[in-house]
C-alpha cells in the first residue's frame, strides 16, 4: 500500500523485469506468486508491505533506495522493522 509516491522495480530469478512503475499514494500492488522475485526501490518509506493480511511495514526511510529486497512471503516475515521507520 503507497503512502507515498515510490518507484518500484521487481525482477524475478532470472533478471527479468516483472514490474516497473511509480505507485501513487493509495495504490496497491499484489506481487505474483513466483519463486525468486527481488525489489528495488527509490523510497523505502513510501509504501507498506502485508504477507497473509499482516502489515510488515516499510523497509526503510522516506526516500532511502534499498535494493535486492527478497519477496518471498517466507523472507518478508523475517523482516524486523526499526523503530521510527514511518516518521
Amino acid at each position: 500500500y503507497a503512502r507515498q509516491s515510490s518507484w518500484v522495480q521487481i525482477e524475478d530469478a532470472k533478471g527479468n523485469i516483472v514490474l516497473k512503475k511509480v505507485l501513487k499514494p493509495g495504490e496497491r500492488f499484489s506481487v505474483p506468486d513466483l519463486p525468486g522475485l527481488r525489489l528495488m526501490t527509490s523510497n523505502a518509506g513510501g509504501f507498506d508491505v502485508a504477507v497473509d493480511g499482516k502489515d510488515i511495514r516499510a523497509f526503510g526511510k522516506s526516500g532511502e533506495i534499498v535494493r535486492g529486497i527478497s519477496l518471498d512471503p517466507a523472507d518478508l516475515k523475517k523482516v524486523k522493522v526499526r523503530s521510527g521507520l514511518n516518521n
